[in-house]
């Protein structure tokens, strides 16, 4: 599936950027997941410790596109939203989608096995609505085999992780300042809905 999507994705020379959907009648396969939270203030050369008592939380999610080997990632403030539940999750899917699809016709899309943040009935109800809205022809979703955790975002985690270990962090502009320069990694932000409303 994915060596497919790569071979699609170099023949034709395609990016990801904004773009009609479901205008490329292609298969694209595209992986999503949480990292680890960030916390900030840090500083690298920093001895010990700070001096605060629960430092500033920067959740992190990211959706690779398997075959371009890229992958855009959402800083998520912790004043701007309290979890990693089904609305958080489909909210950055579809700015992905309209943002940076790759204006595929079908999607291949991979996760881990957590409930709470994708497998349940607003995810599978978002897959059904994109079809509906003939912004995809078809989309599936597939899970990791049990046992295993790790898989396409979690290479560009490693990118973001390496920076943040070298440099000094005060705030979130901070942070998206050094990531958008590793390597297969941009950066974006954006606000999430209530798509479970949207749903009634």
């Amino acid at each position: 599936m994915t060596a497919a999507c790569k071979k699609t994705c170099v023949d034709y020379q395609w990016s990801i950027g904004p773009s009609l959907p479901s205008s490329k009648k292609i298969r694209i396969h595209y992986s999503f997941d949480f990292a680890q939270q960030m916390h900030f203030p840090s500083n690298p050369l920093q001895p010990g410790p700070m001096y605060f008592l629960t430092p500033w939380k920067c959740r992190l999610f990211g959706i690779s596109c398997d075959g371009l080997q890229k992958q855009v990632n959402f800083l998520i403030d912790e004043g701007m939203s309290s979890g990693k539940g089904s609305n958080e999750v489909i909210s950055y899917m579809h700015h992905f989608f309209t943002h940076f699809g790759v204006r595929e016709n079908d999607v291949d899309l991979h996760c881990d096995n957590c409930t709470g943040q994708i497998k349940n009935n607003f995810m599978l109800w978002y897959g059904a609505w994109r079809v509906t809205h003939k912004l995809h022809s078809t989309l599936n979703i597939h899970f990791l085999i049990a046992g295993h955790t790790k898989f396409a975002p979690d290479c560009g985690f490693g990118l973001i992780k390496q920076a943040y270990k070298r440099t000094r962090v005060s705030t979130v502009p901070d942070i998206a300042k050094w990531k958008t320069a590793c390597q297969k990694v941009a950066a974006t932000s954006h606000s999430w809905s209530d798509w479970k409303m949207a749903r009634c």
